[in-house]
């Protein structure tokens, strides 16, 4: 009877530490823990919105003013599309770019970005007069930005 009972607890035991693992969220393999970006409003009926790309594949689209789908919005992507889109902004040494850019433009919607790291949070703001390539990596973001009924909805 002590065998039995003895048995029975390893069992759960083993399957408490295999159903732990298997919780285990996947990441991607990068330096940057998460990517933050903004498009803001203009002058005119410029879309405002935050996209929030997690290094675990969870994607938050938040909808502020002049867009399709407004609220706050959250999906599962796959890690592999998120590693690619890390590994465009470790290409161009996304870490090398100023704080800040000269914005030449008043009315001109802005780009920012926060990439978070173990370590650090490196902010550029006004993106959108730096390099060429922040103004491309923005439109990779927005691939992620893209909120249909797979989304769930989490607030207004």
């Amino acid at each position: 009877m002590k065998k039995i009972g003895l048995t029975i607890i390893i069992l759960f035991i083993a399957l408490g530490n295999l159903s732990a693992r298997h919780k285990k969220q996947k990441t991607v393999n990068s330096k940057i823990q998460s990517i933050y970006m903004r498009r803001t409003a203009c002058f005119g009926k410029c879309p405002d919105y935050i996209v929030e790309i997690s290094n675990t594949g969870k994607v938050k689209y938040t909808g502020n003013h002049f867009v399709k789908d407004s609220g706050v919005f959250e999906k599962n992507f796959s890690t592999v599309n998120v590693q690619r889109l890390f590994d465009e902004f470790t290409r161009f040494q996304i870490d090398t770019c100023q704080a800040q850019y000269e914005s030449r433009i008043q009315d001109l919607p802005g780009i920012i970005y926060k990439i978070s790291y173990k370590d650090r949070v490196q902010s550029i703001n006004s993106a959108n007069f730096g390099p060429v390539f922040l103004r491309n990596l923005a439109l990779s973001v927005d691939s992620f930005a893209q909120v249909d009924k797979s989304w769930k909805k989490i607030r207004k």
